[in-house]
């Protein structure tokens, strides 16, 4: 008898997880080429420093899609 309930084990059916299908765009690294200040004034130091806000802004966003779908 104890030999049947050890052959019959557990009957509840596997469950498969699924992984979420995630866009190629939110795949693409972001780009480690940052600009540099092309000259020495202070206003050529603000425009660098707002493509730079702007390059990882762009990139965070990507990144927060990322994770929300994962």
């Amino acid at each position: 008898m104890i030999i049947v309930l050890c052959l019959v084990g557990c009957t509840s059916p596997v469950v498969q997880v699924q992984k979420p299908e995630v866009q190629e765009s939110l795949l693409v690294p972001c780009t480690r080429d940052t600009p540099i200040p092309r000259g020495i004034t202070g206003a050529d130091l603000v425009s660098t420093l707002k493509e730079w806000q702007d390059m990882y802004s762009t990139c965070a966003v990507s990144k927060d899609a990322l994770i929300k779908s994962i």
